[in-house]
């Protein structure tokens, strides 16, 4: 495959999504690219490229996406940071609701087609269901992702065996229903959750002024494709729409003191977590 016009496509990549590939996902990349422009039937890159750039854009690139397989999710994956978030996170963030103000805010940032923002809701749901002084707590999980295909599947919350096969099974009992070797989630979780199409590498687009701050945000498996400028300009944002104290939740290969001093590493249950300073 010609260089540079492969050069051009990842720049694009990286100037409309803030990816960057290193490490030898750029060979990865290239190949699937190169299948790609095969089964378009075109004739080179270049043509791709301002296929991509001009002609398709965001169908593309999502396409683009999925064959990476960046989305690739399941339900209750990374259990250390979800026993952390469990035991210590959520007890004390319901403790610390005031009459005043029982809103919990929960960013899942890349959700993907909704596995994480469902573990958290079912999560989230048992711990406020345990403690007879939260009845009156309210939980908004705000859910986004690029990729509008991926949003809608979330919103039907229907998932196969594989999406499932690591979820406790009192969750899989209390939380979905089986049909047909699919396991749908109930109408009240889907209720806690608003999926919305959102793009990370617009920053302006989301730091704006609200009328609330999140108390917690994840973001697993997404910083590692960012550019580290890219990767500083989103973890900022997010010191900017979380409140002081409240987490910021990223994969076990994802560092976020290492692009920002706005938060500090916290070690809960043997798995780090930041907690904004």
């Amino acid at each position: 495959m010609n260089v540079d016009g492969f050069k051009l496509v990842t720049d694009y990549m990286k100037d409309t999504l803030g990816l960057e590939f290193s490490n030898g996902q750029e060979k990865v990349f290239e190949k699937k690219i190169a299948e790609r422009i095969e089964e378009l039937q075109m004739a080179d890159i270049f043509n791709y490229y301002l296929a991509l750039k001009h002609r398709y854009k965001e169908i593309e690139l999502i396409n683009l996406l999925e064959r990476l397989n960046i989305n690739e999710t399941y339900f209750y994956r990374e259990e250390d940071k979800l026993k952390a978030l469990k035991n210590q996170v959520f007890p004390g963030l319901i403790d610390s609701k005031s009459n005043a103000d029982r809103f919990i805010h929960i960013w899942s940032a890349g959700c993907s087609t909704g596995e994480e923002p469902f573990t958290i809701a079912m999560m989230l749901k048992e711990k406020i269901e345990e403690n007879p002084d939260a009845e009156s707590t309210q939980v908004r999980i705000m859910a986004t992702d690029i990729n509008r295909l991926s949003l809608a599947a979330a919103r039907r919350g229907v998932y196969d065996e594989w999406s499932v096969r690591h979820l406790p099974e009192i969750y899989i009992e209390k939380y979905t229903t089986r049909r047909n070797g699919t396991f749908e989630v109930s109408d009240e979780l889907k209720k806690m959750i608003e999926f919305l199409p959102l793009n990370l590498n617009d920053t302006e687009s989301w730091i704006k002024k609200r009328g609330f701050f999140f108390d917690i945000i994840f973001c697993r498996n997404v910083l590692m494709y960012f550019s580290q400028d890219r990767a500083r300009a989103v973890i900022d944002g997010f010191a900017k729409v979380l409140r002081k104290g409240g987490f910021l939740f990223v994969a076990s290969t994802e560092s976020v003191t290492r692009h920002s001093d706005l938060f500090a590493a916290r070690k809960i249950e043997g798995s780090f977590i930041y907690e904004k300073v």
